[in-house]
């Protein structure tokens, strides 16, 4: 990817009504870039956000390959012996991996996620490129680099795709996740929370074999109106038990890599796990406590004490601040989401000369999805009031 190709993709994400059908049919940096934007309702209208988050379902079929072909590159003859069935048509694709659905000779039923090509070489190559055009372009124009940190958002696509294309840290981080779910168990009802049973002994970094769980998806279920609200508040319940209590995190939550079965909730593509650091979390926990109760003279504390560096003019910033919250406590959802919201409140500080920790971005980003899949499922809906019995709860894990 060069910088006009960037630039079109740009203005493609920008425009009225985004083509994710070219978006697909380009770069695998074109669609990670595109997915970060789906979020970002703070820069974009409602209707580009849902047109572009489509490009977090796993229906990138017009590029999938022949079974056989890509296997042949990864593994010997004998891996075929473990297996009665496998079917050669995809169950599920993505830009980087497609699924197969098989059964092994002992009749469980699994599914097989292959990685398609050789990404790397390529994608690091955009990657550079990309980043040489924004440091010219933030050269120019150095506040780019506070309010949008483009850089930052580039690194973390980098490390979370480098990730994504080894297979094998599913299942590593996989295992990092069910130990802080037995640690914690007993203290907070999480039992819907599940994670697939993973074949390490077939797998490789190119290949992963696990359990089949039924494609019944939270995107398939917020597609169809099937999303039932208090299943959303759920799962945040899981996810800030992990947050709020060890900080680490499955921070790709988006609706395509959960599935509902059984009254379970199963996290997959368990490669994107992240950890908060510790000089980040007693304050933004504290800046949540303080949001459900509506006290923005506390969140603005907390927000500055999460800064790295100190703001000089706190009295301005405060003033802002609570202009910014003016009538927040009466909103719903579809009227300002929580991800505007907190968008606005980052930039607020970043416009005043508070900088963050890069930590903060899988945070925010994990509790994104919430807020979307909530505006999806119920747009008049007070999630601010709902999440206010959770983090009284979370209260108790804060160290």
């Amino acid at each position: 990817m060069n910088f006009i190709s960037f630039i079109f993709l740009i203005v493609n994400i920008f425009s009225k009504k985004p083509d994710i059908s070219k978006i697909q049919k380009k770069w695998l940096l074109a669609v990670k870039i595109a997915q970060v934007f789906a979020l970002r309702i703070d820069f974009l209208s409602r209707d580009s956000c849902m047109e572009l988050s489509k490009l977090f379902s796993q229906n990138f079929h017009d590029n999938d390959l022949w079974f056989d072909e890509i296997v042949s590159n990864y593994i010997g003859n004998d891996w075929y012996n473990n297996f009665d069935f496998i079917d050669k048509i995809p169950l599920a694709s993505a830009s980087i991996w497609q699924v197969h659905k098989a059964r092994l000779k002992n009749n469980e039923i699994v599914v097989i996620k292959i990685i398609k090509k050789d990404f790397t070489e390529k994608f690091i190559k955009d990657i550079r490129n990309i980043e040489k055009f924004l440091k010219f372009i933030i050269f120019f124009y150095p506040k780019l680099e506070k309010v949008a940190n483009p850089l930052s958002v580039l690194e973390s696509i980098k490390k979370t795709t480098i990730s994504e294309l080894n297979l094998l840290n599913e299942i590593s981080n996989a295992e990092i996740l069910n130990n802080v779910y037995e640690k914690y168990k007993d203290q907070i009802d999480i039992s819907r929370f599940a994670l697939p049973k993973y074949y390490k002994e077939l797998s490789n970094e190119n290949i992963l074999v696990s359990e089949y769980i039924d494609w019944e998806n939270f995107d398939r279920l917020l597609e169809e109106k099937k999303m039932n609200y208090n299943l959303l508040l759920a799962f945040f319940q899981i996810h800030g038990v992990f947050m709020f209590s060890e900080w680490i995190f499955h921070w790709d939550v988006h609706p395509g890599n959960l599935i509902y079965k059984n009254w379970k909730i199963y996290l997959i593509d368990n490669w994107a796990i992240s950890e908060a650091l510790r000089s980040t979390r007693a304050w933004l926990f504290e800046f949540f406590k303080n949001l459900v109760i509506y006290d923005y003279k506390k969140c603005a504390d907390s927000l500055l004490k999460m800064s790295i560096t100190k703001i000089n003019n706190i009295e301005k910033f405060n003033k802002e601040f609570e202009l910014l919250y003016k009538d927040f406590e009466w909103k719903n959802v579809s009227q300002v989401s929580l991800t505007k919201q907190m968008m606005d409140t980052i930039k607020t500080a970043v416009h005043n000369w508070a900088t963050f920790n890069d930590d903060m971005y899988p945070i925010i980003k994990s509790l994104m999805y919430l807020d979307w899949m909530v505006i999806k499922c119920k747009p008049d809906a007070d999630l601010i009031k709902d999440l206010k019995p959770f983090i009284k709860d979370f209260e108790k894990f804060i160290k």
